[in-house]
């Protein structure tokens, strides 16, 4: 998984499918309207925020796809100069950050939150911020909770929010 172009071609790809498909139909009708083009997803205009990929929530065997998934996506980031960050909550109760992500993210900055949306915290956010990007690439352990109060949060604040879900 890489944070370029191949991302957005693969999002691409998926979305022209479907409208290929509803295309066959002869009942139906496919109309999009853009506004503005769309700045793609690069190297240089993306930040990732890694939230709570932590050993307790994640120890289990039939996480271990998602681990690696998340390590990967670290990787290719750091290999590619994207700013990360990662959280925590709760560490004394959840666990540290799983290894694998510590081992390819070495420098990143772990911020341990107190607060359930790590938009709230504001060391999360000012360390977003600091890096004047505009394109918040999120991956977290609780999907449904912490990637979405935080991905409405950013976007609300005008950032374009991507979420691989494969590395949540």
């Amino acid at each position: 998984m890489a944070l370029n172009t191949d991302f957005q071609s693969h999002i691409n790809c998926c979305s022209h499918a479907g409208v290929a498909k509803q295309r066959a139909e002869p009942s139906m009708t496919v109309t999009a309207a853009l506004g503005n083009p769309i700045e793609k997803l690069t190297p240089d205009n993306a930040v990732l925020l890694l939230i709570d990929h932590q050993i307790g929530p994640l120890w289990e065997l039939e996480f271990s796809g998602v681990r690696q998934r998340v390590a990967d996506l670290a990787r290719v980031a750091r290999g590619r100069g994207v700013p990360t960050i990662i959280t925590a909550m709760d560490p004394e109760e959840l666990g540290w950050i799983i290894p694998e992500l510590t081992i390819v993210q070495p420098d990143a900055p772990i911020v341990v939150r107190s607060v359930v949306n790590a938009w709230d915290e504001p060391t999360v956010r000012g360390n977003i911020e600091a890096t004047g990007r505009p394109k918040l690439v999120i991956a977290g352990s609780a999907t449904e909770v912490g990637v979405v109060l935080c991905a409405l949060a950013a976007a609300e604040a005008g950032y374009d929010v991507y979420a691989p879900v494969d590395a949540s």
